[in-house]
């Protein structure tokens, strides 16, 4: 079990025990020991709550001399716990999965309720600074109410501290937003039907930017945006280090920055975090080791590959190993199914370790050996080579090709590898996995139309609601009546919800240490059929324990249908199975797939039934 794992396990029992059992004044004599007297004086100035988590964050950090993650794996998650509270260890919970919408429903507003009563017990002060709605959650007004939002807090009144961490200050929190221009995103953002330029990107972000601080806390301080546009391609990890360096110069500071290149993260967020510079919506799809790697300064939309990998590798172990291959075509159409991966990594191969977890997941828990593996590097490495992955493709399994391929990868790759293999007669099943926008109708009706008529599998996303009715739209309006958001609006919407967040509980002392506290102990939001479950924290899985600094928690079924209709009346679409019920991670049930079956499927909601 990681450190930092335990030091969150810590924070999330002081809400859950700590308070409840002993009481504030109890857990303070209960932790001090075990703390330097400077540390203690530090903690005095952070208030009672977020205090305690505060003071156990940085200690981890002292302990391991860097704000990195330390891994003391000869203590048990109890010894863990009872070193860091003094208080007799608790057992985490895996998370149960739901097996319907209506139970998915039903299980969040538990965890919901159950979370909120625990943070509410620990304020006494009813008046509120923003307005508290049912079990103690942000209400966010009559246009909208926001689906992830998170608890209210008490009002605020007194000393915000001022200039508490670099680009804070105490009218003010300074913050970068990163845009993209590298030629392939903007024409493939065009192409999805986005606007595709910076104007309309950075209308998008600031208008968000203002509805949060309409309704979130902020401690008295207004966000204050510093646009960054690229210097070279998303997959270029000098360019990538460059514009960090460029972020870590600006005079005034800034606290953070607000998405990141997507195929070179690694390189540009370990340059912000030498400069102690915070990262939002940065990691797409990295490994776990990845996030603790920079622990706490990258904070991730979407899973990490690893989790993501363990729903992958449930998903083809449990529903698709033990039963033929039915969706395939021709001379492949039934036979046992064999599987072959097709993966993304960068020159770094900051993504290998993804793989290879994956690749472990699937013969240890089910049996399951890839026929084929092939890594392409960056999204140019998949256009030029595309004719000679399908020909590695169809060759594997001795020769006589692989009957399943599992895609993750780019959203971009897919254009060219599909016509490659419809030129080339492949007839195999395209197993999805989620990866990054693959999964969203935009980039599916760019594929070879008889090849994706083939594909199904898992995804992190929901069913699409009209966009009128839908509440990334509405946001938008609320702020701007006579704007109308493309698609790429609910992308740019992403950094913001997770920075948010984090402000928002992280108290009026902002800081890195205070703003992972805050998330630490943030309730469990979404888990319905067009909302994603968000969490953050402690997560035990499969026998691994994990702290989770990314989005999104459970995952569901689709299939594409080229004639489908989705709710904005566009040909081609993604259906959702049940609807788009949500399974957790080893929740998935060991049936066959329900894809191409439209018996209580969906391909999206003309008004949300859980917004």
């Amino acid at each position: 079990m990681g450190f930092m794992d335990r030091v969150f396990q810590a924070g999330r029992r002081l809400d859950q025990s700590v308070y409840r059992k002993l009481g504030l004044d109890k857990a303070v004599e209960a932790i001090r020991p075990k703390l330097p007297p400077s540390l203690m004086r530090f903690g005095a100035r952070y208030g009672p709550v977020v205090g305690i988590v505060t003071l156990v964050a940085l200690y981890a950090a002292a302990l391991s001399g860097t704000t990195g993650v330390t891994t003391t794996d000869d203590l048990t998650d109890q010894e863990a716990l009872e070193r860091f509270t003094g208080l007799p260890g608790e057992e985490l919970i895996d998370t149960p999965s739901p097996g319907s919408p209506e139970e998915a429903a039903q299980q969040a507003q538990r965890a919901a309720s159950a979370a909120a009563g625990e943070i509410a017990k620990q304020f006494v002060a009813p008046p509120t600074s923003n307005v508290c709605g049912k079990n103690n959650v942000l209400q966010t007004g009559s246009t909208v109410q926001f689906p992830w939002a998170v608890q209210c807090l008490p009002k605020f009144s007194g000393d915000n501290g001022g200039e508490t961490y670099r680009g804070v200050y105490r009218d003010k929190i300074r913050m970068a937003w990163y845009y993209s221009n590298d030629p392939v995103i903007v024409g493939a953002t065009k192409a999805a039907g986005g606007c595709g330029s910076f104007e309309c990107s950075q209308d998008y972000m600031q208008t968000y930017v203002d509805w949060f601080m309409k309704y979130y806390e902020t401690f008295g301080r207004k966000i204050e945006l510093v646009p960054i546009q690229s210097s070279g391609k998303d997959d270029d990890p000098t360019a990538a280090r460059n514009d960090a360096e460029r972020i870590a110069g600006l005079n005034p500071p800034v606290f953070g920055v607000l998405n990141a290149p997507g195929q070179a993260a690694p390189s540009y967020v370990a340059r912000l975090k030498e400069a102690g510079i915070m990262c939002f919506g940065c990691g797409v799809s990295l490994p776990q080791e990845f996030s603790e790697q920079m622990a706490p300064f990258a904070w991730g939309t979407l899973q990490s590959s690893t989790f993501a990998y363990i729903h992958r590798a449930e998903y083809v172990g449990k529903r698709l190993a033990p039963h033929p291959a039915n969706h395939a075509a021709g001379l492949l159409k039934d036979k046992p199914r064999t599987f072959a991966l097709v993966y993304f990594d960068n020159t770094n191969r900051d993504y290998q370790s993804g793989v290879d977890f994956f690749e472990q997941e699937l013969k240890e828990k089910y049996g399951v050996t890839l026929k084929e593996k092939i890594r392409y590097v960056n999204i140019e490495g998949c256009n030029i080579n595309a004719g000679v992955m399908v020909n590695a493709l169809k060759a594997a399994d001795n020769g006589q090709s692989v009957t399943s391929v599992i895609f993750s990868g780019d959203p971009i790759c897919p254009i060219e590898l599909t016509k490659q293999a419809e030129l080339q007669g492949a007839q195999w099943e395209w197993i999805i996995t989620g990866s990054v926008l693959t999964d969203t109708n935009n980039f599916g009706r760019l594929y070879d139309q008889n090849q994706w008529s083939r594909a199904f599998g898992v995804s992190m996303l929901a069913p699409d609601v009209k966009n009128q009715n839908d509440y990334w739209f509405k946001m938008y309006k609320e702020m701007k009546p006579n704007g109308t958001p493309l698609e790429e609006a609910p992308v740019v919407l992403g950094p913001p919800i997770i920075f948010f967040t984090g402000v928002h509980l992280a108290g009026p002392k902002l800081a890195p240490e205070t703003f992972a506290a805050g998330m630490a102990k943030a309730i469990p939001t979404g888990g319905t059929v067009t909302i994603g479950r968000r969490s953050y924290g402690p997560k035990k899985l499969g026998g691994r324990t994990f702290l989770d600094y990314t989005s999104f928690d459970d995952m569901t079924e689709i299939w594409w249908d080229r004639n489908a209709r989705d709710p904005n009346n566009r040909q081609g679409a993604y259906w959702y199975v049940d609807g788009g019920s949500r399974y957790a991670w080893y929740g998935w049930p060991d049936t066959k797939p329900r894809a191409f079956d439209t018996n209580g499927a969906t391909t999206g909601y003309e008004k949300a039934p859980d917004q």
